[in-house]
């Protein structure tokens, strides 16, 4: 009787054990990783996106590393990021990690250059540490929550503006990538990203956080995983979020299965980066969003190791791209832009 007690214990925290293991996989999979220096999520504008009030909600967090930077002092991480196209600094709404205060901020601003924030209090945000943001924007106000609770707003007197930018998150501005400029800026992680067309003032604060499921009526994008191909896509299918990877750093470089774009965007000319653990028969292939062939790199054998392979975009049309690099055994991609 007691052996019997025992293997039933013994077989429930088994399960307990595969129950608390999948939670894991299943969060690392659902968990966006930026290195600070060129990894980001590129939205292509979408006239959904072009809306006069928005709602940001994701969760974050910060991780030692090394990350460009923006703003005063160069202390800024952008972590949303979708800006009106008649200046390069109006946000038209933003969220960012400032290092200089080691607290969040959200801006909005006009075509009249007008910005409002709203933020936490110095001091209040740690690395290795998950938050929940809700950053909010009407003519109203611009509000920002941790945790369901009311950080800071202030009043904006007008309408948010947004046309013909894509929105990034994990960066700034869609100029090029590994440089300045472009961003990639934030270094941590994200996940649970989801934006509505709709701010707070006009949801109602106590309607919004029930998380009651209507609330999907309104919901512009929602991100909570991403796919193996590199592209992400949101709940409505209404957009595609393109995963940026740029030049593999030192510690990538180590990982076995690793495909990189360098340069990326592509402008003339790029490379593709991977690396192989035996000597086998490889296909790597360019393939449109919709999985269509654009271009054969390479296929054949080739030797165990790493291999940078050249190509050029040629005859290839501006647009998102994902490269495929295909063995009998497995297929590995990385998605890229081509820029003209």
């Amino acid at each position: 009787m007691k052996n019997k007690i025992i293997i039933k214990i013994l077989i429930l925290l088994f399960i307990v054990s595969l129950t608390f293991a999948g939670n894991e996989a299943g969060e690392f999979r659902e968990t966006f990783l930026f290195d600070g220096i060129d990894d980001l999520i590129v939205v292509p504008d979408n006239e959904s996106l072009n809306t006069p009030s928005m709602t940001i909600s994701f969760e974050f967090k910060l991780i030692e590393g090394l990350s460009l930077k923006s703003g005063n002092n160069k202390t800024r991480q952008f972590m949303i990021f979708k800006k009106n196209p008649m200046q390069h600094f109006n946000e038209g709404i933003a969220v960012y990690y400032n290092e200089e205060g080691n607290n969040l901020l959200a801006t909005v601003s006009n075509l009249s250059r007008n910005q409002v924030f709203a933020y936490t209090k110095k001091g209040t945000i740690e690395k290795d540490v998950w938050y929940k943001v809700t950053a909010s924007a009407d003519s109203n106000d611009v509000r920002l929550y941790i945790d369901t609770i009311l950080q800071n707003s202030n009043p904006t007197g007008f309408s948010l503006y947004f046309d013909k930018e894509p929105l990034l998150i994990g960066g700034r501005s869609n100029v090029i990538l590994e440089q300045e400029k472009y961003g990639g800026m934030f270094s941590g992680e994200l996940k649970n990203i989801r934006i509505y067309n709709k701010s707070i003032t006009e949801i109602g604060e106590s309607y919004y956080f029930s998380e009651d499921s209507s609330l999907d009526s309104m919901l512009i994008l929602d991100y909570p995983y991403h796919e193996s191909a590199g592209i992400v896509r949101d709940r409505l299918d209404k957009n595609n979020g393109v995963i940026l990877k740029g030049r593999p750093t030192s510690n990538e470089l180590q990982e076995p299965d690793y495909v990189r774009i360098h340069p990326n965007p592509v402008k003339e000319k790029s490379e593709v980066y991977f690396r192989l653990q035996s000597a086998t028969e490889v296909k790597v292939v360019l393939r449109d969003l919709a999985g269509n062939d654009i271009k054969v790199i390479h296929e054949g054998l080739l030797k165990k190791g790493e291999h940078r392979l050249n190509f050029q975009p040629d005859s290839i049309q501006s647009g998102y791209y994902v490269c495929f690099v295909e063995t009998g055994s497995e297929v590995r991609t990385a998605s890229f832009i081509i820029t003209k």
